[in-house]
């Protein structure tokens, strides 16, 4: 599989630094499932793919979503971009706007073919300590 782009993530969070990871995905349930991929987080606003988008093998579902966390450590999904659309080859973006709440988990990784790492959110909140985080051996 060729090399995935990673999504866009904003943080606010005063006490959270994830230095060189980027998230490469939002999962729920246990991480092991899947491959260590776990289970798609279930969200309210799917994306919504252009039937004459671009195919990309470095983005092989088909767009990047954008998500912010914020100061208090909730996590939005803001849009999702699906890159180069003809016949103009424009970006489009498609607005979300959901805040995700629940228990889940960021999967995070400097780039990625590296280990992940797992940032879980408990109660919609990011679990700011990272003894908590979980990077499997």
């Amino acid at each position: 599989m060729t090399d995935q782009a990673s999504e866009r993530l904003d943080n606010d969070h005063p006490d959270v630094d994830f230095g060189p990871l980027r998230l490469y995905r939002v999962i729920t349930g246990d991480i092991a499932t899947n491959h260590g991929w776990g289970e798609p987080y279930p969200h309210s606003s799917p994306p919504n793919l252009p039937d004459n988008r671009v195919r990309n093998s470095a983005i092989a579902r088909g767009y990047i979503a954008h998500y912010s966390l914020s100061a208090d450590g909730r996590l939005t999904l803001n849009s999702y971009n699906y890159p180069c659309v003809p016949p103009l080859g424009r970006d489009i973006v498609q607005a979300a706007s959901e805040l995700l709440t629940g228990d889940f988990w960021l999967v995070m990784k400097p780039y990625f073919r590296a280990p992940r790492t797992y940032v879980p959110f408990r109660d919609s909140v990011i679990v700011v300590d990272q003894s908590e985080w979980q990077t499997p051996t």
